[in-house]
């Protein structure tokens, strides 16, 4: 067989003993999360909608990732030892009444 790909024997047995690749473990899992939206959906999704929930998955994942990271409630030096929610507040009361943002970050309560 070896013969047959052009491969030397010794280069074949090594190929096998080899650790899976980062690309391959990332594709099996990849896989494995097709399959199971496929199953989820009872085998009625295609290709489109597989892609669109993982697109989803994937959406939500950097959100909770820059959500994490970016803490707004945190004190920072450089704002006067002011959260940035704050820091937004304080300067929307100085501008003379005006309002602060109407934008209600997800961390925040109520």
């Amino acid at each position: 067989m070896c013969r047959l790909l052009g491969v030397s024997t010794s280069g074949f047995y090594a190929w096998l003993r080899r650790p899976e690749s980062a690309r391959a473990r990332r594709d099996a899992e990849l896989a494995e999360r097709i399959e199971a939206i496929h199953v989820r959906s009872r085998g009625t999704y295609g290709v489109p909608r597989i892609h669109a929930e993982l697109r989803a998955e994937a959406e939500r994942a950097i959100f909770e990732f820059i959500e994490g990271w970016y803490n707004p409630h945190r004190r920072h030096s450089a704002l006067g030892h002011l959260s940035p929610i704050s820091l937004e507040r304080q300067h929307a009361q100085q501008k003379g009444g005006a309002q602060p943002p109407n934008v209600k970050l997800s961390t925040e309560a109520g």
